[in-house]
């Protein structure tokens, strides 16, 4: 896949809270968009994922629980994946709800290649500062530091916004083959 325009980023968070955004690149355009409140995120996303012929979403939201759950002889945690371990991310039973709410998307969405990726640690990675602020300006040190040649297309406004755009960087990145991967292929995998 090298089509980068097929590639979405989302920022997953309460369905209909107004804290869902996305991060999708339009020729070398950087396009953030965020979900209002009371819209139905899921319904807004599979939208957007028909007309623009999307093949692949990186997500910051767990797809999958600890192995526990599915194969006790495979593992004997219950609040944490490996990836999760390896990244610091929050148990993906501490945020239930979205984890629920991610993997029936996934489920929902079957024809698409969904990565599971976490904005924090990818900063960690690149060793950038989570902005306070200046979202615009954040983002451009990442593209120069990723050697990336992208702009931005619009404000960056919300820190939801802002991890879109982490997003859809890792999804670029895992097209380029060059991501980080954490975690076990059997659980659940994080990748930056």
């Amino acid at each position: 896949m090298s089509d980068n325009s097929s590639i979405l980023g989302i920022d997953y968070g309460g369905r209909t809270k107004g804290t869902v955004a996305l991060a999708w690149l339009k020729e070398d355009l950087i396009c953030a968009y965020q979900c209002s409140i009371k819209e139905d995120a899921d319904v807004y996303i599979n939208q957007f994922i028909v007309d623009n012929k999307i093949k692949l979403v990186a997500i910051d939201a767990p797809l999958s629980l600890p192995i526990v759950y599915t194969n006790k002889k495979l593992g004997n945690d219950y609040h944490y994946r490996k990836a999760d371990r390896e990244t610091k991310a929050m148990s993906p039973l501490f945020i239930g709800g979205f984890t629920a709410n991610s993997m029936s998307f996934r489920a929902q969405n079957e024809n698409i290649k969904f990565i599971e990726t976490f904005p924090s640690h990818f900063l960690r990675i690149i060793e950038i500062k989570k902005p306070k602020g200046d979202y615009n300006a954040t983002i451009n040190l990442i593209l120069k530091k990723l050697n990336y040649k992208f702009k931005l297309n619009n404000i960056v406004e919300t820190p939801h916004q802002f991890d879109a755009i982490c997003c859809l960087l890792s999804g670029i990145r895992y097209t380029e083959k060059i991501t980080l991967c954490f975690g076990d292929e059997l659980e659940g995998q994080i990748f930056i």
